[in-house]
C-alpha cells in the first residue's frame, strides 16, 4: 500500500487525483473498502449512542446434508 503524502494547492486537483486512484483499482478492492467504511460508520454510530453492539453475526448457520436422489 502506498502511504506517500501529497500536497495539493486546490480542492479540484485533490478530487481529480482521488478519482484517478479509485478508477485504477479493481472492483473487488473498491467493494471491500466500501464495506469496511460502512461497517466502521455503523460501529461509530452505535458507540456515539452508547449502544452495545456485538461483533459479527447474531445468526447461527446450520448446514444440512441431504442424500442425492
Amino acid at each position: 500500500m502506498d502511504k506517500s503524502g501529497r500536497k495539493f494547492t486546490n480542492h479540484d486537483d485533490m478530487r481529480a487525483e482521488t478519482y484517478r486512484y479509485w478508477h485504477g483499482r479493481p472492483d473487488w478492492e473498491i467493494f471491500e473498502e466500501i464495506s469496511k467504511m460502512s461497517r466502521d460508520a455503523y460501529r461509530e454510530w452505535y458507540k456515539m449512542r452508547g449502544i452495545v453492539h456485538g461483533e459479527g453475526s447474531a445468526r447461527s448457520f446450520t448446514r444440512i446434508q441431504r442424500e442425492i436422489r
